[in-house]
């Protein structure tokens, strides 16, 4: 059963994301929170939301999230999501340089592990990753 702090923390999130709001984002984590990101080495500590959060928008210039479920058990809880990522045409992504922006539908969960105050002291963000570049090559972008 999800609790009304996890209800919060979706409540916010999405919508943070979206927005791009970084400092609304920041205040949703407990002081020493421990982030990994897809395939990217995990962060921890302090400064590891708004790192975090600062590349992600750094890359993306408009996010449309869709929740598609969510679950929850043993303070975890884990959320379902569909994600329309709009690429911003300056600098790389991997093997890719874009020449202009292009918009990907991703598929995600995320796993929240909240503290007693309800703040995340765990984010896990798995997502595909493929998407994006198949989107290059099918737009005509070099890869």
């Amino acid at each position: 059963m999800i609790t009304n702090a996890q209800r919060q923390v979706i409540a916010r999130w999405y919508p943070g994301l979206e927005r791009g709001d970084i400092e609304d984002l920041v205040r949703l984590f407990a002081p020493h929170p421990w982030i990994r990101n897809a395939a990217m080495p995990p962060m921890e500590g302090p400064d590891a939301p708004r790192r975090l959060l600062t590349e992600f928008f750094a890359h993306t210039i408009a996010r449309r999230f869709s929740v598609l479920d969510g679950a929850a058990g043993d303070g975890q809880l884990f959320v379902g999501w569909t994600g329309d990522l709009t690429f911003a045409s300056a600098g790389g992504l991997e093997d890719v340089i874009r020449r202009r922006s292009l918009t990907v539908t991703l598929r995600g969960v995320e796993r929240f592990q909240l503290d007693d105050q309800g703040r995340i002291e765990q984010l896990d963000v798995f997502h595909e990753t493929t998407s994006v570049t198949e989107a290059l090559r099918k737009a005509g972008l070099q890869v």
